[in-house]
């Protein structure tokens, strides 16, 4: 088990929300975890985030609908240009903005590329607040931080700290390159950082 750092800022972040959310999605059995600036931060790599991003099993984005909305005001929002998530949810929560993300898919040049998210794409579990809360893993974030546009800084942010702390999940990236719509640049950039780990 891991700890959560001390926040010296809790106008922008809040453990608190994160735990009672949590333990609501964790008593329905839900497939979820913490993903994007809220896990960097988790890791000591970013600032404080402004929002928390959580990744939801397809099925059990209504539940996590359900939940969430009668803890806070929801807000739909469409994608467009390269993000074509099947669900994006934003709501409004007492201290803190939550948004939803199930079946994450973005528009490459090769095609729509889809994260894979499943019972594998979770493997930490961080107490927070009494609460177990899952967080999706660096190893995912490292390589939809290089297909999503301006996010290539947050990429080598990543990269450079798998590189200096090994890779703990070298499955995750294995199964990645397995996607046809990856360029051969980000193909590339994942086997060096595997080969390089070993």
């Amino acid at each position: 088990m891991f700890s959560l750092p001390v926040h010296t800022n809790p106008q922008k972040y809040s453990n608190s929300i994160l735990a009672q959310f949590g333990s609501q999605l964790n008593s329905a059995g839900l497939l979820w975890g913490v993903g994007a600036s809220a896990m960097l931060y988790q890791y000591g790599l970013a600032d404080c985030p402004n929002d928390i991003d959580i990744i939801v099993a397809e099925n059990d984005v209504k539940k996590a609908d359900s939940i969430l909305s009668a803890m806070g005001q929801k807000q739909e929002r469409e994608e467009s240009g390269i993000y074509a998530t099947k669900y994006f949810y934003e709501y409004k929560l007492p201290s803190m903005d939550v948004d939803v993300m199930s079946g994450f898919r973005l528009n490459l040049p090769l095609g729509v590329y889809s994260y894979i998210f499943d019972e594998h794409s979770t493997p930490t579990i961080f107490n927070i607040d009494g609460t177990d809360i899952p967080f999706t893993t660096l190893e995912d974030w490292y390589v939809l931080y290089q297909l999503m546009p301006g996010k290539n800084q947050k990429a080598l942010i990543v990269e450079n700290y798998l590189r200096e702390k090994g890779i703990r999940h070298p499955f995750l990236l294995k199964r990645m390159i397995n996607q046809k719509t990856l360029s051969e640049n980000v193909i590339e950039r994942i086997k060096s950082l595997v080969e390089d780990s070993k």
